[in-house]
C-alpha cells in the first residue's frame, strides 16, 4: 500500500488541535482538500509564451487535480497524511509528437512496475493501491461533444492516476473551464507610487483583497511552485509546457508514485504547518476597530487569515468567472495585497462602485538571495500602489492610525 502517505510525522498535539478546529470541522468550505486545474492552448494573442506562430499550432495541455488531507495517530504520534490523491492530464499534439509522448509513459509504467488491470470493462494498471488509465483518440470526445475542431493531424491521450477507492471527482470540470477561454493578462496603466498606506487613513473603513503576499512572508511557496511540481511553465522563460523533456510529471507519478505524490503534497504541508504573519495580526486588529469591513476576499487555500479569526470569502471558482462578492456600501477603498491576476475582477467592481484601490506589493520576491522582478498586472490610473511587503505596510499602517496590533 501506498497510501496515507505520511507528509510530516511528530506533529505537536497543538497541530492536532488545529487541524481539528480549522480543518476537519471547517464549515465554510472543505478545508483539507487542495485542488488545481490548468489549462494550456496555443493563441495568436499568447504566442509568447504558447509559441504560436500560425492557425495549425493548437497545443493543448490540461492538467487537474484533487488531493485530500487528515491528521492522525500512528504509534503514538501525530501525522499529516495524504489520505487520496487524483491526477488527470490531458496533452493534444502533432501526431508526430504525441507519439513521443505516449512512448514516454508507456516506459515509465514498465520502469515503474504497473501491471494490467480491468476494472469494469476497461483495461488499465495498476501498482499496489493506485490505478492508472490511459486512454488515446483522433479525436478527443470532449472537443466532438464542443464541437472544437483540432488540426487533422493532431491525436489526444488521456491519463488519469490516482487512488483506487476515490471516486469523489468531477471528471468533466476541467473541460467546462476550458470553454470559458484561458485568461488574457491585463494592461497595466499608470498608478501613482505611494511610500506608505497613509492615504488608507481617511479612506476609513475598507475592504481588502489578499492574495499571497502574506503567505509567503509565512513561508508558504509562491505560485511557481505549484507550475514547477506539474510542470506548467518553464521557470525561467515563462513559456507554457506541452510535452517533451520538460514535461515528466506523469512519468515521475508512474515511476515513483510514493516519492512524487509526497512532493505534490508539499504545498499543503507548508501551508499547515505556518504560523499567521504580522500582516495577519494586523488586520485582525483593523477589523477590530472598525477600520477594515466585510470578508477578507481572498484565493488562498492557507487558511491563514481564517485561523487569526477573520472571515473569508474564498474567491477560487472555476466554474464561474466573476464570483458573488459583496461589496460594503460603506466601504470607500480596496486594499489589494499581493494579489496578482485577479482573475475574477474584484478590483473592477470596486471601481465601479467608486471605491479607491490601493495596492501593497513590492512587485517581485526574492529567490535564493535574489530579487525577481513581479510586476502587478492589474493598475490603472489613478490606483495607488505602495511597494512594501504585507507585514511591515501594515503594521506601519497599525500605527498611523494608533491601533495595537
Amino acid at each position: 500500500m501506498i497510501f496515507p502517505i505520511a507528509l510530516r510525522q511528530g506533529l505537536s498535539a497543538e497541530h492536532a488541535e488545529r487541524w481539528h478546529e480549522f480543518y476537519a470541522h471547517a464549515s465554510d468550505r472543505n478545508r483539507k482538500r487542495e485542488d488545481g486545474i490548468w489549462r494550456r492552448t496555443q493563441e495568436s494573442w499568447n504566442a509568447s509564451e504558447s509559441g504560436w506562430q500560425c492557425p495549425s499550432d493548437q497545443r493543448r495541455r490540461i492538467v487537474h487535480y484533487t488531493h485530500e488531507y487528515d491528521v492522525a495517530i500512528r504509534d503514538g504520534q501525530f501525522y499529516l497524511l495524504m489520505t487520496k490523491a487524483y491526477v488527470y492530464f490531458s496533452l493534444s499534439l502533432p501526431d508526430v509528437e504525441l507519439r513521443l509522448e505516449i512512448l514516454r509513459i508507456r516506459s515509465a509504467l514498465e520502469r515503474g512496475g504497473w501491471r494490467p488491470d480491468e476494472k469494469d470493462g476497461v483495461t488499465g494498471w495498476r501498482f499496489k493501491d493506485l490505478r492508472c488509465d490511459i486512454v488515446e483518440a483522433e479525436q478527443h470526445g470532449e472537443d466532438i461533444r464542443a464541437g472544437r475542431v483540432l488540426p487533422a493531424n493532431y491525436r489526444s491521450v488521456d491519463v488519469t492516476i490516482g487512488t483506487l477507492r476515490y471516486e469523489e471527482v468531477d471528471h468533466r470540470l476541467p473541460w467546462e473551464v476550458l470553454a470559458k477561454g484561458m485568461r488574457r493578462k491585463d494592461e497595466r496603466e499608470n498608478p501613482t507610487i505611494i511610500p506608505d498606506l497613509s492615504a488608507l487613513t481617511s479612506l476609513c473603513p475598507f475592504q481588502v483583497e489578499l492574495g499571497c503576499g502574506a503567505s509567503i512572508e509565512a513561508g508558504v511557496p509562491p505560485l511557481h511552485h505549484l507550475h514547477e511540481l506539474y510542470r506548467v511553465t518553464e521557470m525561467d522563460s515563462g513559456r507554457f509546457i506541452f510535452g517533451g523533456v520538460h514535461d515528466d510529471l506523469i512519468a515521475r507519478l508512474l515511476i515513483s508514485p510514493g516519492h512524487e505524490f509526497a512532493r505534490l503534497g508539499t504545498l499543503f504541508t507548508a501551508s499547515f504547518l505556518a504560523e499567521p504573519t504580522p500582516a495577519h495580526n494586523a488586520l485582525l486588529a483593523l477589523r477590530k476597530a472598525g477600520r477594515l469591513v466585510g470578508d477578507i476576499m481572498t484565493n488562498n487555500f492557507d487558511g491563514l487569515a481564517h485561523r487569526v479569526g477573520l472571515r473569508e470569502h474564498f474567491l477560487r471558482r472555476y466554474d464561474e468567472t466573476i464570483p458573488d462578492i459583496s461589496l460594503k456600501t460603506e466601504a470607500k477603498a480596496l486594499l489589494v495585497i499581493g494579489s496578482h491576476a485577479d482573475r475574477r475582477r474584484v478590483q473592477a467592481r470596486a471601481r465601479a462602485r467608486g471605491m479607491k484601490v490601493i495596492y501593497l506589493d513590492p512587485e517581485g520576491y526574492w529567490l535564493d538571495g535574489r530579487f525577481i522582478e513581479y510586476p502587478l498586472e492589474g493598475p490603472r490610473n489613478g490606483d495607488l500602489v505602495c511597494r512594501k511587503g504585507a507585514s511591515d505596510g501594515l503594521t506601519e499602517l497599525c500605527a498611523l492610525m494608533g491601533i495595537d496590533p
